[in-house]
């Protein structure tokens, strides 16, 4: 009777933790997405990147000035549509990247908010020049991980559509 009780509890545990994993299951994307850049309410299309460990950005104009003893970066951001916003972001790192057959570029590390589909997250993204890009943002694994899937078959599944705070 204590084994069968035993089971029974087991097997319902086990239940319960492969029902709270399906609800866990990550979002699924296509290879590219409209986003939402934050602050600003920006949209624009990204390249998601399971390649690349973190998220980058065509800065544009790109200035570094001093500020209360910190490094910031003063930039804009342009989508395909023209709409262009000024951005003041304080330095919080800096990165080495390699890109392919080019030498290691050091880049600038910003925190940006970024709305794609119902997920909304404050990540670290480089400042970079992606002028000869066909997306200004790349979405990298720092995004990605344990909150979406990209399949490589799909685009423009989704629009933004996270809470309009912040």
């Amino acid at each position: 009777m204590i084994k069968r009780a035993f089971a029974c509890a087991a097997f319902s545990a086990l239940l319960s933790i492969s029902f709270s994993a399906l609800a866990a299951d990550p979002a699924v994307f296509g290879w590219v997405e409209m986003v939402r850049i934050r602050p600003g309410n920006l949209e624009m299309s990204a390249k998601l990147d399971t390649g690349a460990e973190r998220s980058s950005i065509n800065a544009r104009g790109l200035q570094m000035f001093q500020q209360d003893g910190k490094t910031w970066a003063r930039f804009a951001l342009t989508n395909e549509g023209g709409r262009t916003r000024d951005y003041e972001r304080l330095v919080v790192d800096h990165a080495t990247i390699r890109r392919a057959n080019t030498e290691k570029q050091r880049r600038h590390v910003i925190l940006l908010g970024i709305c794609l589909g119902n997920i909304f997250r404050e990540v670290e993204v480089t400042l970079a020049d992606r002028s000869g890009m066909d997306q200004d943002l790349l979405i990298g694994r720092n995004f990605l991980a344990d909150h979406a899937l990209v399949d490589s078959g799909r685009r423009l599944t989704t629009q933004p559509n996270c809470p309009s705070a912040t």
